[in-house]
C-alpha cells in the first residue's frame, strides 16, 4: 500500500535536489524562521562550512563558504547554478554540481575557488557527489543507463563503476570513514529507507525500517553512528542511528524542513539545513546556532577539513 506514496514522495525530493534545495524558487523571507533554534548572528567555527546560496543572485545558486573567523568566502560566479558542494578529506579540493555547460556535470575546484575542473560529460544527470575518505574516489548518483543508480569514479573523473544495478531510485552516495563501505538511499523497499553496501556495490543491507521515509545519510568520523533524515513523527528532522540500524534517536524538533546533515571533522557538532538557512548542533541535539543568519536561501552545507 505504500508504494505509490513512496514514488510520489520520491519524485516530489528528487525534484528537490535537481533545483538546488527543498524550496529554491521560494523566498526565504516567506518562511518561518527555524524553530526552536537560537537565531544569532555568525559564529565562529571550528572548520568551515561550504554551503549553496543565492545570496548574491536570487534563485540562482553559487558555492559559498563559511571560514574558522565567521566569514563567508564567495567560491563560484558565473551565470550557472552550482550546488552540492564536498569538500576532499584533505580540506583542499571541493566538488560540485554545476549546469554551467549546458547539463548538470560534476566539477573539482581548488577551496579557494580556483582550478575548476569538470569530471563528468555525460547527457545525462551527475549530481551529489562524494569522496572516498582516501580522496582517490568520488561517488555519485546518475541516469546515465537510464535509471538512477550509484556510480564511483576516480578524483580526476576517470574509471567510472556502476555500484547498484535496481529498478529502484537509487541516489544520496555517503562513503563510510574506513572506506569499505557505501551508505545510499533507495526505494527499494518500496518507500524511501537507507541501505548500506560494499564499497564495490555487493552485499546490499537495509538499515532503516520505517515507512515515513528516511534520507540524507551521513556517517560519523569514527563510524558507529549515522545521521539521516526522516518524517517518521510528522516532519524532515535529522535523526542518529548506530551503524547496525539500531538506537535511533531524533535531534532536532521543529516546525523547519530539517535536512542535509554533515558531521564536523572531530566528531561533536553536526550541521544541517533548517528552512533555507545553515545551522550546526551538538550531536545530542542541543545548543544549535545559526550559521548563515542570511535572508538568502543557504542549503546543502558541508564541513570541511580546516588545513590552515
Amino acid at each position: 500500500m505504500y508504494k505509490g506514496l513512496g514514488i510520489a514522495a520520491g519524485l516530489a525530493l528528487l525534484a528537490f535536489a535537481v533545483i538546488g534545495c527543498s524550496i529554491s524558487m521560494t523566498s526565504a523571507a516567506g518562511l518561518p524562521a527555524p524553530a526552536d533554534q537560537a537565531v544569532v548572528p555568525i559564529v565562529p567555527l571550528s572548520d568551515r562550512i561550504v554551503f549553496a546560496s543565492d545570496r548574491d543572485r536570487q534563485y540562482f545558486f553559487d558555492i559559498y563558504i563559511a571560514n574558522p573567523d565567521g566569514s563567508i568566502q564567495r567560491l563560484t560566479d558565473n551565470l550557472a547554478d552550482d550546488k552540492q558542494p564536498a569538500c576532499s578529506p584533505d580540506g583542499k579540493q571541493i566538488v560540485f554540481v554545476s549546469d554551467r555547460d549546458g547539463n548538470n556535470e560534476i566539477y573539482r575546484m581548488n577551496v579557494n575557488g580556483s582550478g575548476v575542473t569538470r569530471l563528468t560529460n555525460d547527457p545525462a544527470y551527475d549530481w551529489e557527489p562524494n569522496w572516498s575518505p582516501d580522496g582517490k574516489r568520488i561517488a555519485f548518483t546518475s541516469n546515465r543507463d537510464g535509471n538512477w543508480e550509484i556510480y564511483t569514479m576516480n578524483a580526476d573523473g576517470s574509471n567510472v563503476a556502476r555500484l547498484t544495478n535496481d529498478a529502484s531510485f537509487d541516489w544520496q552516495p555517503a562513503w563510510s570513514p574506513d572506506g569499505q563501505h557505501i551508505a545510499f538511499t533507495s526505494d527499494r523497499a518500496g518507500w524511501w529507507e537507507i541501505f548500506v553496501a560494499n564499497a564495490d556495490g555487493s552485499d546490499v543491507t537495509q538499515l532503516t525500517h520505517h515507512w515515513a521515509g528516511n534520507r540524507d545519510p551521513a556517517w560519523s568520523p569514527d563510524g558507529r553512528r549515522m545521521a539521516f533524515v526522516s518524517l517518521r513523527d510528522g516532519a524532515w528532522e535529522v535523526y542518529l542511528v548506530r551503524a547496525d540500524g539500531t538506537g535511533t534517536k531524533r535531534l532536532t524538533d521543529s516546525n523547519a524542513i530539517d535536512q542535509s546533515p554533515s558531521w564536523s571533522p572531530d566528531g561533536k557538532r553536526i550541521v544541517y539545513e533548517s528552512n533555507m538557512e545553515i545551522l550546526a548542533m551538538l550531536t545530542d541535539g542541543t545548543d544549535a546556532v545559526n550559521v548563515t543568519n542570511d535572508r538568502a536561501v543557504d542549503v546543502q552545507p558541508a564541513y570541511c577539513f580546516s588545513t590552515q
